[in-house]
């Protein structure tokens, strides 16, 4: 069979790719000694185990409830450990909030402006606010708070 310069073309042709697609592939295995090595790809960050609970924290009370509310606040120290919805840590500053109290805490004999150490614990996929106050203790009447800011407090 008589070979047409059409086909000598196409055969050429195939054989500059074909050259063409061996040199990129050896091109691009090959790395600059100076270029760093890519970074592996990061994992989402987990989402928050289903309650944290945080233990010892101290704070003056802010605000106590007048029946039949029950809007009880705490100015509270800041918790570095704090861990937000996603599962990181972010801290909080000391600020103050409510606390709805746990079923079995009682607030009898507590007053505001009491210096106090209380737990609570969050669930953050309660409804309505995630946390809740599980105990809380009478510091004595000289105890020194620290209401500092710490950082972006989460921010």
């Amino acid at each position: 069979m008589a070979r047409t310069p059409a086909r000598g073309l196409v055969s050429l042709a195939l054989a500059l790719i074909a050259i063409g697609a061996i040199g990129l592939a050896v091109y691009g295995c090959k790395r600059p000694a100076t270029e760093p090595a890519p970074e592996p790809p990061t994992e989402p960050t987990p989402p928050a185990a289903a309650t944290q609970t945080y233990e010892h924290i101290r704070g003056r009370i802010a605000k106590m409830p007048a029946p039949p509310a029950q809007d009880f606040q705490i100015h509270h120290e800041a918790i570095p450990g704090f861990v937000n919805r996603e599962g990181k840590i972010v801290g909080m500053n000391e600020m103050t909030m409510p606390f709805p109290q746990a079923e079995g805490v009682s607030l009898e004999g507590f007053a505001a402006g009491d210096a106090v150490e209380f737990d609570f614990d969050v669930d953050w996929s309660r409804s309505g606010l995630p946390h809740r106050l599980t105990r809380i203790t009478k510091l004595p009447e000289d105890a020194v708070l620290s209401f500092e800011q710490t950082g972006d407090g989460g921010n």
